[in-house]
């Protein structure tokens, strides 16, 4: 059963989870996971830096269960309930081409590559 965060955009509901994966650094990195697209739709950051982006992306409906969800990314790597970080892997099509990616290759990919090497037009 999964639970986490239904967001409307444009009349379509949306529901993404956290994520929390460390490295080998044992650096955490956290994410926000659809279960649309089976992939991370943010690139990996701290904590704080999660809770500012669920507060500036999703307000206070955000901010109301983001502690649960937080405390269950803590302990299992996801915030989804029922299932563990690697049933939530299990068939991702995070990689290039919709592959699936290791725990290893999804943070290389998308918490240790800077924007050019995503292949991104850098911000201004």
């Amino acid at each position: 059963m999964w639970t986490g965060l239904h967001l409307w955009r444009g009349g379509h509901e949306m529901p993404k989870h956290l994520i929390r994966l460390p490295d080998e650094n044992c650096r955490e990195w956290w994410m926000e996971w659809s279960t649309v697209v089976d992939a991370p739709t943010t690139y990996g950051m701290n904590r704080e830096d999660m809770e500012a982006h669920i507060r500036e992306a999703y307000g206070a409906e955000g901010l109301r269960e983001l502690p649960a969800r937080m405390a269950r990314a803590e302990e299992t790597g996801t915030s989804a309930i029922g299932v563990d970080l690697d049933e939530v892997l299990l068939g991702n099509r995070a990689g290039t081409n919709e592959t699936s990616l290791t725990r290893e290759q999804i943070v290389a990919m998308y918490c240790h590559r800077t924007g050019d090497e995503r292949g991104e037009e850098p911000q201004e």
